[in-house]
């Protein structure tokens, strides 16, 4: 019987998209925040290691650090860095082992109250850090640092990095997002750099998924493609099969484009000129976001009031694609 889900990949559509983003440069600050306690230096794969664990399904956080407003994993990433600099063995094993709600609330709070916060599935989240702990305790004494030394710099094989990740519950994708994302942000903080970094892919969340599919990077055929573009639920089969069409366009892109500005440029484009709580700012006429723009705030884009993509995108030639919608999925994987 043959499949109702057919995924085609356009390879046209990827390297014209890609050229559109050649000579933007992403603020590695933005994305990467370095410690301010140089005691907080040694901690960052510990840190790396907890917070990208948890990020999944962001969408109600929100908050303040050093005077800056940030909404969903930025505030995440910012929340916690601030947190790290204030006690730089907040997220040892040690004390990932243990974790609670409310110490998980009072961490990504502004004033450290767990009632003022915003974070949302927290048994889920408490459940990811204990296990992280507890095998980090169990086979690495304790430390993300050995984690990642154990893998000599590689990340595939039975003893590469990615192997080994995929034993922690928060790293178990098939398509790898997050340890994807925790490769890309140890490069950037200078902690790792792998022997064979042909082996690293795009970290693919509902973001980088919508801006593909209404791209026309990544195409759906079959009977299942309607409902899934209207944002209907994906069983895990289908979920493993879209996001991995979504790699390999992504492979395609990282051709023109180095992978981490790839992702952090796409990424944003999804979360502003193409997010989900607003029409898309190609069929609106000249963008009216751009006080609270977080794609302008995090590179050096000078985009005009236009999404990057215009032109080139199916979206801003056909309303019928710029209304797509990536399936949904409940997950805690992205």
């Amino acid at each position: 019987m043959p499949s109702s889900l057919v995924t085609l990949v356009d390879r046209r559509r990827c390297r014209d998209l890609a050229s559109r983003l050649v000579g933007i440069s992403p603020c590695d600050e933005h994305f990467v925040p370095s410690p301010r306690n140089p005691d907080a230096e040694v901690r960052i794969p510990d840190f790396h290691l907890a917070w990208i664990g948890i990020c999944q399904q962001t969408r109600s956080l929100e908050g303040v650090v050093d005077g800056i407003k940030y909404r969903g994993s930025d505030y995440l990433v910012h929340r916690l860095r601030a947190r790290l600099d204030q006690e730089p063995d907040r997220f040892t094993a040690r004390r990932l082992r243990s974790v609670t709600g409310d110490e998980l609330r009072s961490w990504l709070s502004d004033d450290g109250d767990p009632d003022s916060s915003t974070v949302d599935r927290v048994d889920e989240r408490v459940a990811l850090l204990q296990d992280m702990g507890e095998r980090l305790l169990e086979g690495y004494a304790g430390a993300a640092a050995n984690l990642i030394a154990a893998s000599k710099g590689r990340l595939e094989g039975r003893a590469g990095l990615l192997e080994r990740l995929s034993r922690l519950h928060a790293y178990r994708d098939p398509a790898r997002k997050k340890s994807f994302l925790l490769v890309q942000f140890l490069r950037t903080a200078g902690v790792l750099e792998p022997v064979d970094p042909d082996a690293l892919g795009l970290p693919i969340d509902y973001h980088l998924l919508r801006v593909f599919l209404r791209t026309g990077a990544v195409q759906l055929k079959g009977s299942r493609a309607r409902e899934l573009l209207r944002g209907g639920e994906m069983t895990e089969a289908e979920d493993v099969r879209i996001r991995r069409a979504a790699l390999e366009a992504g492979r395609l892109m990282g051709e023109i484009v180095d992978l981490a500005t790839l992702d952090r440029l796409v990424w944003m484009v999804g979360r502003n000129c193409c997010f989900y709580d607003h029409p898309p700012v190609c069929t609106t006429g000249p963008c009216t976001l751009e006080a609270n723009c977080s794609l302008l705030q995090s590179s050096d884009l000078e985009c005009g009031l236009r999404c990057p993509f215009d032109g080139t995108c199916s979206g801003s030639r056909n309303p019928d694609a710029a209304a797509f919608r990536a399936p949904w999925f409940d997950t805690d994987l992205y």
